[in-house]
Order: structure tokens, then sequence, then C-alpha cells
């Protein structure tokens, strides 16, 4: 990044990083490259590339896993309230692997005065 600009750096990257997101480069889900490697790519600090990072991340187009690294969620978009999502889907929507174990599975009597109702 030529630093001769007056706009600044970490405003550079995070408008770089965010228009691959919206031109699909980087898809929903996909891991972007670590901060280490972003320094090297756009020759800046580390300090830099976290805070162009946390830009992303508040306008909802990252998260951030410690120890997994920075996924890509997506254009932040208003959730929409006539649409329930419940913790698997969420957890999905943001690029996380998920699994259910059954642990007990039984048919049990419903008693007469709430038969109705379910």
């Amino acid at each position: 990044m030529d630093k001769e600009y007056p706009i600044p750096l970490y405003y550079r990257v995070y408008q770089n990083l965010k228009q691959k997101i919206l031109d699909g480069v980087y898809k929903p889900g996909d891991r972007i490259p670590p901060e280490s490697e972003l320094v090297q790519i756009y020759n800046v600090s580390r300090l830099t590339v976290r805070r162009a990072l946390e830009e992303l991340r508040s306008e909802g187009f990252i998260n951030r896993a410690k120890g997994k690294g920075t996924f890509i969620t997506g254009r932040k978009e208003e959730e929409q309230m006539n649409v329930l999502k419940g913790f698997t889907d969420k957890a999905k929507d943001e690029g996380f692997s998920v699994k259910s174990i059954v642990l007990e599975n039984k048919l049990v009597e419903v008693p007469p005065e709430l038969a109705e109702t379910f």
C-alpha cells in the first residue's frame, strides 16, 4: 500500500477487504488469511490489520473465532423478525459446523387436559 495518500492505512485495508467480500472473492463461510499474512500482503503493521478487521466485524462482514480464524459472514443485513432461526441455523450461517446428539428418545403419554392442545 502506498503510504503517501491522506486516507488512513487501516481504512484502505478495510475497504480493499470489504470490496473483495462484495465482489465474491471471499464468500460467506470462507476463512480469510491470518493477520500475519495480511500484514505481508498489505505491507502494513499488525495493528493496522486488526483495526481494519475490527471495522469489518462491527459491520457484520466477518466473524472472528479465537484459535480458528476469521470467517466471512457476508453482508450485514437487518435481521428479519418474521423468520425465526434457532441456534443451529444461526451457527451454520456463521460458518460453524454443528452436530446434535440425542440423549434420550421415548414416547410419553400426554395428560387428557393437555391432549387437545397438542
